[in-house]
């Protein structure tokens, strides 16, 4: 998963991976839990954060869902 939070936070976006997932996925032991649907392929996270360290906006490799 992969957010993005403008400056000021006055945008908050999470990805959108897979539509058809449901249920959660729970990490670091169950610290923290997210919607199957957001999960991404690592090689999309990391082109996100390539693009994002470039940009330094929002990337537009990936879907994204409004917070």
């Amino acid at each position: 998963m992969v957010n993005y939070f403008s400056e000021g936070n006055q945008e908050m976006y999470a990805s959108i991976g897979d539509l058809s997932k449901d249920g959660e996925a729970v990490f670091e032991n169950g610290k923290y839990h997210i919607a199957e649907y957001q999960v991404i392929p690592i090689e999309k996270a990391l082109e996100c954060a390539l693009l994002f360290w470039d940009s330094q906006e929002k990337p537009n490799n990936i879907q994204w869902e409004e917070l």
